[in-house]
């Protein structure tokens, strides 16, 4: 189940995180409420204009179909993924502050925020810090409150 993790060190754009327990993605566990965070994390940054640290980013794949929030991590959420994963990283992702194209949104078990087998930042913190950058903080704390958030998921974060 997905969950809310208060940061003791915040980041310049984050003070909490929208966690996952288990893995999204291809050969995945893919449990529906971890699913279903990572695909609204992905349509939020779709619907928004996206211009994160003075780059222009197209959250939308080449299909032009945005992802649909269904908590079913098929094929489309995959291709979602992986789409993520290479336009946020075309921005200057390199070495170990790129994600692993792996198809797949770890979650992060420790505080260490790259993966203790790759050595790369893992996604779920960068879906965070994108969303958070991309919609504002206050909005960023009130995911609840937002117009695609999964009715599913209204109970799952408290502090």
């Amino acid at each position: 189940m997905p969950r809310l993790k208060v940061l003791t060190r915040e980041t310049k754009t984050i003070q909490i995180m929208y966690q996952i327990d288990q893995a999204v993605g291809r050969s995945c566990p893919n449990r529906r409420g971890d699913v279903l965070l990572v695909q609204f994390f992905i349509r939020l940054l779709q619907d928004q204009p996206q211009k994160l640290g003075g780059e222009q980013y197209n959250f939308i794949p080449g299909s032009g179909r945005q992802l649909n929030i269904d908590g079913v991590c098929g094929e489309e959420t995959i291709r979602h993924i992986a789409h993520f994963k290479q336009e946020h990283d075309r921005g200057g992702g390199t070495g170990e502050q790129a994600m692993l194209k792996d198809l797949r949104i770890d979650p992060m078990l420790t505080s260490n925020p790259f993966g203790a087998h790759t050595g790369h930042v893992l996604s779920i913190l960068r879906l965070n810090q994108d969303v958070a950058e991309s919609i504002g903080a206050e909005r960023f704390r009130k995911l609840y409150a937002e117009r695609l958030f999964p009715q599913e998921l209204k109970n799952e974060f408290f502090i």
